[in-house]
């Protein structure tokens, strides 16, 4: 997968979805972690454990542990995301961190796909729905209008992640405000409907904790 980058570079958005909770299968035993997101543990051998991804991730590179991959990472799951987004106008409900998660689990721990084709579909999978999505938000901006009032309907890009929604943020107000500059007020009804190229606009993720413990595993890989 490739994103185009917005306002906010695409590492920091992997770096905020580490914070992902996600399910281990450990192969040592540690005492109970405690963390500012709560506790985690104790960990046993061959017992899952619920831990963040970036726990999980530095445990990986070690050997210590194999990592569950979420249920809507499946080729079956991703399947019949693909395609109630290719039926449905409306954008498909996803996890907030659903792109960078897969890319760092495709990344990082590959062989807990099962095989090399599994891998491979799943990316495949992932790369058709960015596309599918990226189509109808083209098409949703291919419907924007400025109002009497300067109003922007936008209500139908709910359901966008954090990070598609920054990949439009630069793009969609400048553009939106140099057509405000160019339309004239009273003629802001009867001008035809401008079309504009995909992008995102949209918030700021919260606050990662452990940042510098997260940050610290992050450069020993």
């Amino acid at each position: 997968m490739s994103f185009v980058p917005g306002d906010i570079p695409t590492a920091e958005y992997e770096f905020f979805a580490e914070n992902t909770i996600v399910m281990i299968v450990p192969n040592l035993t540690l005492p109970v972690l405690e963390m500012i997101h709560g506790n985690f543990g104790p960990f046993r051998p061959l017992i899952p454990e619920r831990v963040p991804l970036w726990f999980a991730l530095a445990l990986k590179k070690r050997q210590r542990c194999s990592i569950q991959l979420p249920s809507w990472l499946g080729v079956d799951e991703l399947t019949k995301t693909l395609e109630a987004e290719r039926r449905n106008e409306r954008f498909e409900d996803l996890p907030q961190h659903f792109f960078e998660v897969a890319h760092l689990l495709l990344e990082l721990a590959r062989d807990d796909f099962g095989d090399a084709r599994t891998a491979h579909s799943v990316e495949g999978l992932l790369a058709d729905i960015e596309d599918v999505r990226h189509a109808k938000m083209r098409a949703q901006f291919a419907r924007v209008e400025l109002g009497a009032h300067g109003l922007l309907g936008v209500t139908r890009l709910r359901g966008l992640t954090p990070i598609e929604i920054n990949r439009i943020r630069t793009f969609a107000t400048g553009s939106l405000g140099m057509l405000k500059r160019l339309r004239p007020a009273e003629d802001a009804q009867t001008q035809p409907t401008q079309t504009l190229p995909a992008g995102l606009y949209g918030q700021q993720p919260a606050f990662v904790d452990d940042r510098a413990l997260q940050a610290t595993l992050q450069r020993r890989r």
